[in-house]
């Protein structure tokens, strides 16, 4: 996700952004279920895995809004 996100801002081009940047948003996606195995496998607490949970869609929030802004 993080690469992704740094490789899109050292793009010029507004479709390039948004391609890395939606890119970026289905690996927060992914991460969001590794955390819901690692819940399932009792590796993380219910209360780590909320908290975790929350950034994550926090994240794609803004990433979404990128990608629209970059598609204008």
């Amino acid at each position: 996700m993080l690469l992704n996100l740094a490789e899109g801002i050292g793009h010029t081009s507004r479709a390039s952004k948004a391609q890395f940047y939606a890119i970026a948003r289905g690996s927060a996606m992914e991460s969001a279920a590794v955390l819901d195995v690692l819940l399932a496998r009792a590796v993380i607490s219910a209360a780590t895995h909320r908290h975790a949970h929350g950034l994550l869609i926090r994240v794609t929030q803004m990433l979404s809004k990128l990608v629209q802004r970059m598609r204008l």
